[in-house]
């Protein structure tokens, strides 16, 4: 976990960078680090649909350059994990060790992951029903945010700041995340619990889109209280998780974690 979101995060900077026009070896680090995030886990796959967005939709380049660009690192992000798979049907005869059977998630599976990401932020003894509320008014704010600095874009509206175009890409990756998961659970491993373990990346872009848009709001439009509100919802959130997290980590430094 920890390398696979170092190497998705590496990716989405990157990315962003090259947007906000970034010389052409940006992109080409990032469709590196993407495949090294795709060849660590199956599901970095998802980072393809950032990728794509990246080029196809922002930026000022032609349609040619756009397809040239979507060539070159599509290959490059492909490349390690596809020799993989190749290597794995050769030698096992079998791409994957995962077979296709339909059972698709249930209602129990799908509060799961409300709850998880829920908890993530604010994790209150308060009504499953409350906290889909909550992640589901989260997630239109977040959306919302987007599509207010994306209008307000001083410069060229295709060629967004980097603190947008990283904001953007986190989402876009949360998404396809979550979406990619739902589709593995029910065609291939419906094992997969929707816990913290599992479910971190999302919310780990989602802390980097959540400062990256706090930041570009206040200042366009100069107003420091909002900076400030967010800071103040991060402290009640960091500390209503305080003594779980201390507690965790002083078990896992005493213990290991396997």
């Amino acid at each position: 976990e920890p390398a696979f979101f170092c190497f998705a995060l590496g990716g989405l900077l990157a990315l962003a960078a090259w947007v906000t026009r970034g010389p052409r070896r940006d992109l080409v680090l990032a469709s590196m680090l993407i495949a090294l995030a795709m060849a660590t886990r199956y599901v970095g796959v998802t980072l393809l649909a950032p990728l794509a967005v990246a080029i196809l939709f922002l930026g000022d380049r032609n349609r040619r350059e756009r397809i040239g660009d979507l060539v070159l690192a599509g290959a490059i992000a492909v490349a390690p994990l596809a020799v993989g798979m190749i290597w794995n049907a050769l030698a096992a005869h079998s791409a994957t060790d995962r077979t296709l059977a339909l059972h698709p998630v249930d209602a129990a599976l799908l509060m799961q992951q409300v709850t998880t990401l829920n908890d993530f932020f604010l994790p209150l003894n308060i009504s499953p029903w409350f906290k889909g509320i909550f992640v589901l008014v989260f997630a239109l704010l977040l959306g919302a945010g987007v599509v207010t600095v994306l209008r307000r874009q001083t410069v060229s509206r295709a060629v967004p700041r980097l603190a947008v175009a990283l904001a953007l890409l986190s989402l876009v990756f949360a998404a396809a995340y979550l979406g990619f998961l739902l589709v593995s659970i029910s065609l291939m491993d419906a094992t997969t619990p929707l816990d913290d373990r599992i479910l971190f990346p999302v919310f780990g872009v989602t802390i980097v889109a959540l400062v990256a848009l706090a930041s570009e709001l206040t200042r366009r439009f100069q107003r420091p209280a909002i900076w400030w509100g967010f800071a103040a919802c991060s402290v009640v959130s960091i500390a209503i998780r305080l003594s779980s997290a201390v507690s965790s980590v002083a078990t896992m430094h005493l213990e290991g974690e396997g």
